[in-house]
């Protein structure tokens, strides 16, 4: 899937001036970009959908996690491929929480497709303590490592300080979600809720410390 992504680097550079089937988000929350559209995928990436995304692999995730009734979401809702560069950056938030089919959004996958990734460059997946406040895990870009996470009102997660890979360069990973019948008293979200508090000092010491890192390692 990452050599075939390889291949993919026209339209992804493409994707960043807004061509057709990209979705650009560019805010002062979040900066990247996603890519749904089945038929413009590389051939490998979309068999990688065509295996995840069924029924059979969805129930297999259920055993796995103890979620009753899970079930891929075939329309791929805010799922598929999803870039950042140089710059780029996710402030700590929760999901939308329910699919416009009523279905509530229970699991998520992520999949990253970068071979040669250098920590050095952050892009790291984080998922955040409740009220998104501070960084509880941390997990490096690794070939074919894919993350599994719970929806919900405690499931802050995002890729919050700003990328600092080479110009060129692109964090690429695989988004697929699975969904199950609403649970009651779950608030509901028409859209992704960012932290309040994502400009907190925990977040900006966080910043501060990685960056003074990345100067120590500089001058060694």
């Amino acid at each position: 899937a990452s050599r075939s992504l390889d291949s993919f680097e026209p339209a992804i550079t493409a994707g960043s001036q807004g061509s057709a089937g990209w979705v650009q988000y560019d805010g002062p929350f979040e900066r990247k970009r996603s890519f749904n559209v089945l038929a413009g995928m590389p051939d490998a990436v979309r068999h990688c959908i065509y295996e995840w995304n069924t029924q059979t692999f969805a129930s297999q995730l259920g055993e796995l996690t103890g979620i009753v009734g899970l079930r891929p979401d075939e329309k791929m809702w805010g799922g598929g491929i999803h870039i950042m560069g140089r710059g780029d950056f996710l402030l700590p938030h929760l999901d939308h929480s329910h699919n416009p089919n009523g279905l509530e959004r229970r699991l998520s996958m992520i999949v990253f497709l970068n071979e040669n990734w250098s920590d050095s460059w952050g892009g790291a997946f984080e998922l955040w303590s409740n009220a998104g406040q501070w960084p509880i895990k941390r997990v490096p870009m690794r070939f074919n490592r894919a993350v599994l996470f719970e929806g919900g009102i405690t499931a802050w997660h995002g890729v919050p300080i700003p990328i600092d890979c080479p110009e060129g360069t692109i964090r690429k990973t695989l988004a697929l979600y699975y969904l199950a019948s609403p649970r009651e008293g779950l608030p509901f979200r028409a859209r992704a809720q960012f932290a309040v508090n994502s400009a907190s000092p925990g977040l900006i010491e966080e910043a501060n410390r990685r960056a003074g890192m990345r100067e120590e390692n500089a001058r060694t």
